[in-house]
């Protein structure tokens, strides 16, 4: 179950030790963060759809604090999942799924703010998705994360709905399907 912050952002359930995992939709990935609870006990994802779609999906192995450094997705892979084990949930894991083969995901390396039950959820922009995260601070904390953008040849519909999308020539319009124009995510962005 998920509720929906506007139509293009939705928060998922949270997830705590022994639930399910926290996912977003298909074609969605993470691209913020809220926890609650003692030392961050509960998660959840703030989703948003992916412009070039997503594909495959996976597991990574659990982590804490113990294990210094960034863990989760490779590249061309965002977090779609979050899901915990362990007192507090101390040990996170990620679901990471592809990013379409035909687009590009960027990923600088500079990290997000850490984010605790003490602190504001971590939003973000429009394409602007999760791709790795660590933790600190006992039980896991604090938690920041690492973001990437992605790139869609042909353009996107994000945020240019009704018009152009870009200077790529394709569109992301009601007459575009009649023209055979349509930009590849006019029906996950628009419609």
């Amino acid at each position: 179950e998920t509720s929906e912050v506007n139509h293009k952002f939705r928060w998922t359930r949270f997830t705590r030790s022994g639930q399910p995992a926290a996912r977003c939709p298909t074609d969605w990935a993470a691209s913020g963060v809220e926890c609650k609870g003692h030392y961050c006990d509960e998660m959840r994802l703030l989703c948003q759809p992916v412009p070039s779609g997503t594909g495959s999906t996976r597991a990574t192995p659990f982590f804490s604090e113990e294990h210094a450094g960034f863990h989760g997705c490779a590249s061309n892979e965002l977090i779609t999942g979050i899901q915990c084990s362990g007192h507090y949930c101390d040990n996170i894991r990620f679901f990471c799924s592809d990013v379409d083969s035909s687009a590009t995901a960027f990923c600088p390396t500079n990290a997000t703010p850490s984010i605790s039950e003490e602190t504001a959820p971590l939003a973000t922009l429009a394409n602007s998705f999760l791709q790795t995260g660590r933790c600190t601070g006992h039980y896991c904390d604090n938690v920041s994360f690492r973001r990437c953008t992605v790139h869609v040849p042909g353009g996107t519909c994000l945020g240019n709905c009704g018009g152009p999308a870009g200077s790529s020539g394709s569109f992301c319009d009601s007459v575009c399907d009649r023209v055979g124009d349509c930009a590849p995510d006019v029906n996950l962005m628009c419609r």
